[in-house]
């Protein structure tokens, strides 16, 4: 790999794979608590504004099904943003 002057980034500044082998369960762990808390958190609301009322079932599927798109929506934003300022000042995202 040919590095270029200035190059702040480059493959020798990575971590071993055996030195962070514990980061992806605890971050596994974290995402699906984080998604319990917003499900549980957001349900009394999406339970007032679901429609089908006279159904419970069905009222209380719509709202847990907007809780999980509710959790996707707050994932996928922030990782967006933060994937973005990570990679802002590195050669592998273009000016």
């Amino acid at each position: 790999m040919r590095e270029m002057a200035g190059d702040k980034h480059n493959q020798l500044d990575l971590p071993e794979f055996c030195q962070i082998w514990y980061v992806p369960l605890i971050s596994a762990f974290a995402l699906y608590v984080f998604k319990r808390q917003i499900q549980h958190i957001s349900l009394p609301i999406f339970l007032l504004i679901s429609k089908d009322q006279g159904d419970m079932e069905k009222c209380q599927a719509r709202a847990e099904r907007a809780g999980a798109a509710l959790y996707k929506t707050i994932f996928y934003t922030v990782s967006g943003v933060v994937g973005y300022i990570i990679l802002k000042d590195t050669p592998l995202l273009p000016a």
